[in-house]
């Protein structure tokens, strides 16, 4: 797992993560949308692109993509509730990790043995 730091408390922002196994490289664009209170994403990973995933307390935030991602992304919060306010990134209240193969694997074992 891989903390992804450096996200500012701006509403609209860029960052990219190269693939540590060289694979390719993670270009993100993070929206926070102050009159819904909520933070949102869009990736660019190879050919693929996903826009408009809702950042949530998530065990992976790509789930459904698992088996074309060879990465997740794990949303932890620190305290609280659900990222709502534009600096719970930046302040540490809530993490950003980008997940390896094998711990999307560990988690999509963790769903199908709980049957959720």
């Amino acid at each position: 797992m891989y903390q992804l730091n450096g996200i500012l408390a701006t509403a609209e922002q860029t960052m990219n993560f190269p693939m540590p196994d060289g694979s390719g490289t993670i270009y993100f664009t993070f929206h926070y949308h102050p009159t819904t209170q909520n933070w949102y994403m869009d990736l660019t990973f190879n050919t693929h692109i996903i826009n408009g995933i809702k950042l949530r307390r998530d065990l992976n935030a790509l789930y459904q993509w698992r088996k074309i991602l060879p990465f997740g992304i794990n949303i932890d919060i620190i305290s609280g509730y659900e990222p709502m306010f534009i600096d719970d990134f930046s302040s540490g209240r809530v993490l950003f990790n980008i997940l390896t193969s094998d711990e999307v694997a560990q988690v999509t074992q963790f769903y199908m043995d709980n049957k959720i």
